[in-house]
């Protein structure tokens, strides 16, 4: 009895913190540059006089609590073992790299803590959940309320948001790309809990109303993406009139982006539309190519990712892809670490849902076409609290997929 209630007292303090983390991270939201008359957050609501970075910090409480959680109790859930094995050889990659190319190791324990730290949460909760048999969907409900009346507060409060030179709704949590990724999560979370519990024409009806949100609220198209990853395979698998929709839009997609491709693939200025993201990967990857073995084993060191383009001119920026960002500043044998990582979640078990696969798929191809959730730990946080709840949640209902043997 007194360890399990050590075990919930330990559970509660990073629980807790994790939340204060996302309270305080309203000090980080800065006006867009075109917004220079507007006071940040930092200035005009720090009531409590504290550091900018205060909800960033608290990272470094945060990481050595999941960690010595999931060393008290890995017994409950093998596979954080491996992780945090992965992990560590993910520092020494670090170490190899900032000693070879004279760079920060600090800044390098800073990027594999952005990645890993949520990672280590999904392994504490999946723990707690096997131990103190219990589905978790108290903490999720209670991490989406309380997202839900953060939001809120901003658009009542704060300043609007910029994004590509176009206003949008206040964000609470640190940047409009982070507040957008926490966003969608809690709104595919309530996709799902409409899936298990309402009729199908419900779903359609939500989801038509969170594309609307997304879309003209934040703006942010990589979040309407993995909101589409995750609800379109939803809809499918709610409602057989759904379903035949679905296979006839597949079936009349090749014609159509035939059409697309003949007649109006050239008329779009592609690099508008990526708000300058293909230059940057073109750039990236020509660069990539001339590194030598030492360069492609270890990468250049933290901070090298980051330049100027003809498209950003104005300032150094980095890729806007977790993929190429790895392997520029870590090199391919940190990242080949990281994907042992993510398959390790993703083959957890030798079933998964249909619906945690596509959860991580979003997951994934977010870091692929921009800085994704998997650099952003505010966000990493929240969704893998949402991947965690998936995994657990037995519904009924609920179609599964054979991931090996």
């Amino acid at each position: 009895m007194r360890n399990l209630a050590f075990c919930k007292v330990h559970f509660y303090l990073i629980a807790t913190l994790i939340l204060v983390k996302l309270v305080f991270s309203y000090l980080l939201v800065e006006p867009h540059y075109l917004q220079k008359g507007l006071i940040s957050n930092v200035d005009k609501f720090n009531f409590w006089e504290l550091p900018k970075n205060f909800s960033s910090q608290l990272e470094f409480v945060l990481a050595p609590l999941n960690v010595i959680f999931i060393f008290l109790y890995r017994r409950w859930f093998k596979p954080s073992s491996f992780i945090f094995i992965v992990f560590v050889f993910s520092l020494a990659s670090s170490f190899i790299s900032s000693y070879v190319n004279e760079t920060s190791f600090f800044e390098g324990v800073k990027y594999s803590l952005k990645i890993f730290s949520p990672i280590f949460f999904f392994c504490v909760l999946v723990i707690y959940s096997k131990k103190m048999n219990t589905n978790l969907s108290g903490f999720f409900k209670l991490m989406i309320m309380t997202c839900a009346l953060l939001s809120f507060i901003a658009i009542v409060f704060f300043n609007p948001s910029m994004n590509r030179v176009e206003e949008y709704l206040p964000v609470y949590f640190a940047n409009i790309h982070t507040t957008s990724y926490i966003i969608v999560t809690c709104l595919m979370a309530v996709n799902y809990l409409i899936f298990r519990k309402l009729h199908p024409i419900y779903l359609l009806i939500s989801t038509c109303l969170i594309t609307v949100i997304l879309f003209f609220g934040y703006g942010v198209r990589t979040a309407l993406i993995i909101f589409f990853l995750f609800s379109i395979p939803l809809l499918v698998l709610s409602s057989n009139e759904f379903k035949k929709t679905f296979f006839q839009i597949i079936f009349l997609l090749p014609f159509a982006l035939t059409i697309f491709f003949l007649f109006y693939f050239s008329t779009i200025d592609w690099e508008e539309f990526s708000s300058g993201r293909l230059s940057m990967y073109f750039e990236k990857l020509n660069l990539i190519r001339e590194f030598n073995i030492l360069e492609l084993a270890f990468g250049r060191g933290s901070g090298s990712d980051l330049i100027k383009t003809k498209a950003w001119w104005w300032e150094v920026k980095g890729s806007h892809s977790d993929v190429i960002t790895t392997v520029f500043e870590n090199g391919l044998i940190y990242f080949f670490i990281i994907i042992l990582t993510f398959l390790q979640v993703l083959f957890v078990k030798t079933t998964t849902s249909w619906m945690y696969l596509t959860t991580f798929c979003g997951y994934l191809f977010s870091s692929v076409i921009s800085n994704g959730i998997a650099v952003r730990p505010l966000a990493g946080y929240v969704f893998f609290s949402f991947l965690a709840f998936l995994l657990i949640d037995n519904y009924k209902h609920t179609k599964h997929i054979k991931l090996n043997d």
